[in-house]
């Protein structure tokens, strides 16, 4: 993490665009009389770059932060209070700690002294990361691996420019004999949410090639019950290239499923607690399609054969525009009803209020040679004369404030 760049950013926006920033500056409850806030002494310098970095060791995935240090004692206080260091070691005015618990923590404490000896062979030896790494660039990303199925290594670099964050990567592939599935669909950029995939994440459960889901909006027929909401979401799943027999079977263990009951005359699963929802399925030749045809008006973007892997668009701001509600004339909304009804519609104000994106893009697609595998990313803000680097801070403040209102009201 290059921190000067962070705060070159930053510092830029504090003396140019000060009306923007200033706001987001000053919380009342942690200020002092000068409206300045009160920020604890940790030891760590600040404008020195972080480096964090990753290897297996001991059968277990050691993680490690690298720190700047310009007080050793404050920063020996802050770390032994501080959960998320669980050993460290300082050398020459740094700190190599590590992130996560093991089961051989003694061990893994010899090892980081080994480390921080510079007695363990370092990644520089095959690469040098100084040379690699964009400067302008917020946050640089290396790896580098000897037993991964897929790459050998490759670089990727995270940038916050004025309105948007971008991440680009390229990894080199191990190669394979075996035809790689390709997606067939662009991405619907009509749908709020839409997805291109051929990894499966599910692959001991779902046996299929191609995931095509678009995500249009949500219809919510409002009722007289505890839970006084039936939701009937706007989406199209399809999952491509598995088998018929795979696919019932799948229907029959989501009816043996606690709260969950398939109606196989209409061919629906609805989840019956609290919060009720009701999705249609399809079982066509090789694919299980999962939708609501009443309030599904997805398009089809069908494509020429692509290199992509992977592609996923969403539209956060559409989520909530598209929310139709609709009264149950048969079961009408008592006033306890409509005033839950309130409360949750309330939420969903407070959550459109604190989303601060426009757009959220991402796609993995193969080289013509397949060789060499690009990752391409971006979000995009809203507000086009702040910066990405104050929205994204402003967004993750409000969103704890709001969980801990969420909480508290509970």
């Amino acid at each position: 993490m290059n921190t000067k760049v962070f705060v070159k950013n930053f510092t830029t926006q504090f003396f140019y665009n000060k009306e923007y920033v200033l706001p987001y500056l000053i919380n009342d409850s942690n200020s002092d009389v000068n409206g300045v806030s009160k920020i604890e002494t940790t030891g760590v310098d600040m404008s020195s770059k972080v480096v964090f970095f990753s290897e297996s060791w001991g059968g277990e995935i050691m993680w490690y932060c690298v720190l700047g240090v310009k007080d050793t004692d404050d920063f020996t206080q802050f770390a032994s209070q501080c959960n998320q260091i669980v050993r460290f070691q300082l050398v020459n005015h740094f700190a190599i700690c590590l992130l996560n618990k093991s089961e051989h923590i003694e061990g893994v404490s010899a090892h980081l002294k080994q480390i921080s000896n510079q007695n363990v062979k370092s990644i520089d030896s095959k690469v040098d990361l100084s040379k690699i790494f964009d400067s302008e660039s917020e946050i640089n990303y290396y790896v580098s691996s000897e037993d991964n199925d897929y790459i050998t290594d490759g670089l990727a670099s995270v940038k916050f420019n004025a309105n948007c964050i971008v991440l680009e990567g390229e990894y080199t592939t191990v190669g394979s004999v075996d035809p790689v599935e390709t997606i067939t669909e662009n991405v619907n950029l009509e749908s709020a949410l839409s997805l291109r995939t051929t990894f499966n994440l599910w692959d001991e459960v779902l046996h299929y090639n191609e995931l095509i889901l678009d995500y249009e909006t949500t219809e919510i027929v409002t009722t007289n019950k505890v839970v006084p909401m039936l939701i009937y979401p706007g989406l199209k799943a399809v999952f491509s290239g598995g088998k018929a027999t795979d696919w019932s079977a799948l229907v029959k263990n989501i009816d043996r499923q606690n709260d969950l009951f398939v109606d196989y005359t209409n061919q629906n699963i609805e989840y019956l607690k609290e919060l009720n929802f009701s999705l249609g399925y399809k079982i066509v030749n090789n694919d299980f399609i999962l939708a609501n045809d009443s309030v599904f008006k997805g398009i089809e973007n069908k494509s020429e054969v692509t290199n992509k892997l992977f592609e996923l668009n969403i539209f956060p701001e559409l989520f909530s525009e598209r929310l139709c509600f609709v009264d149950d004339k048969l079961s009408p909304s008592s006033m306890i009803s409509n005033l839950k009804l309130s409360v949750f519609k309330n939420v969903l104000n407070e959550m459109v209020e604190i989303n601060r994106i426009e757009q959220i893009y991402g796609l993995v697609k193969y080289s013509d040679d397949q060789t060499k595998l690009f990752l391409k990313g971006k979000i995009v803000f809203k507000d086009k004369s702040g910066h990405s680097i104050v929205e994204s801070g402003i967004m993750l403040i409000e969103m704890l404030d709001a969980l801990e209102m969420v909480v508290s009201r509970e």
